[in-house]
């Protein structure tokens, strides 16, 4: 903790992190609860059919989740089926973090779940910008398949990366990423 606040993190955030051991954790952070859920979610358009799609977008670094919103907004548009967005905001770091994003992703996945969304036949799809285009391919690289969302339940189809491109240590010296 003290390492946290050293580097400048609150330290009445700090103050409110469980530290538990590395058994305990079992895929779920000991976090507070505000902060983790700390995302925008943006429902579908009316008059969309099919299936439902996700688009789970990390921003970059500094860069508040509203900015996106009319971007996303757009997308919701011109996407054929009903498009979800859920754009995650900042917890720990100025940007969502690898080790923050399982629990935190399955977290806004129960949460659409009862606002509606049909985990069933969700098409996930994954997005980030800048910064947050390297975090989200980290974490799909370690999470898909088994160790994916809602605990490997939900395949994650795609991705969409704004302001990034894929990790040379995905593509050299064979290609090794998992969408």
């Amino acid at each position: 903790k003290d390492v946290a606040v050293s580097v400048g993190i609150q330290k009445s955030l700090v103050d409110s992190v469980k530290l538990v051991d590395r058994e305990g954790c079992d895929r779920a952070l000991a976090l507070p609860e505000t902060p983790l859920t700390d995302w925008l979610i943006l429902r579908p358009p009316a008059g969309k059919s099919g299936d439902p799609a996700l688009w789970l977008i990390l921003p970059g670094a500094e860069i508040d989740k509203s900015s996106y919103s009319r971007l996303a907004m757009a997308v919701q548009k011109e996407f054929s089926m009903p498009l979800w967005v859920c754009i995650l905001g900042s917890f720990l770091t100025p940007t969502p973090i690898p080790p923050e994003l399982g629990p935190r992703i399955d977290a806004a996945l129960r949460e659409m779940s009862g606002l509606g969304l049909d985990l069933q036949r969700l098409k996930l799809f994954y997005g980030g910008h800048s910064l947050g285009s390297v975090f989200i391919q980290d974490h799909l690289a370690q999470s898909n398949g088994s160790q994916g969302p809602m605990g490997g339940s939900i395949r994650v189809l795609g991705q969409v990366l704004m302001g990034g491109f894929i990790q040379r240590k995905y593509t050299h010296p064979t290609w090794s990423y998992p969408v």
